[in-house]
């Protein structure tokens, strides 16, 4: 949980994800102490960019695109 609210604090602050990685494994010691690799950041921060978008914001966008 700690991880993950870190990664997304630093994620809005645009904080690279491989320095938020690294500060996560300097937190937790070494890379033994941690559960998680950095492959697994990237992929959860890409989710979380992917979940932005509902259902109807590509036809808004389209629509707002028209319009200009």
């Amino acid at each position: 949980m700690h991880a993950r609210q870190t990664i997304d604090i630093n994620d809005e602050v645009s904080v690279r994800i491989n320095k938020s990685f690294q500060s996560l494994v300097y937190e937790a010691g070494a890379y033994e102490n941690f559960n998680f690799i950095e492959r697994y950041v990237r992929n959860y921060i890409g989710q979380q960019t992917r979940s932005l978008c509902k259902d109807g914001d590509g036809q808004a966008l389209l629509w707002h695109f028209s319009k200009i």
